[in-house]
């Protein structure tokens, strides 16, 4: 009963990618996979996370959509 309560934790879909911080770069990272190889791209030092989250979002969007 007490499982019932509880809600599962929200996770990504295959295909959406992840992002991560990188405390050794000191930098955002965005991995996918593409082809059966993961691929990752670093935010670059003048990008807000913001602006690195709507690239990497943009970058899977292509992906997906062939």
């Amino acid at each position: 009963m007490e499982n019932e309560n509880k809600q599962k934790k929200k996770r990504k879909g295959n295909g959406e990618g992840t992002i991560y911080y990188n405390k050794t770069k000191k930098r955002w990272v965005g991995q996918y996979v593409f082809e059966g190889e993961r691929k990752s791209i670093y935010q670059r030092k003048s990008e807000t996370l913001s602006d690195f989250k709507k690239r990497f979002n943009k970058i899977i969007n292509e992906i997906n959509q062939g």
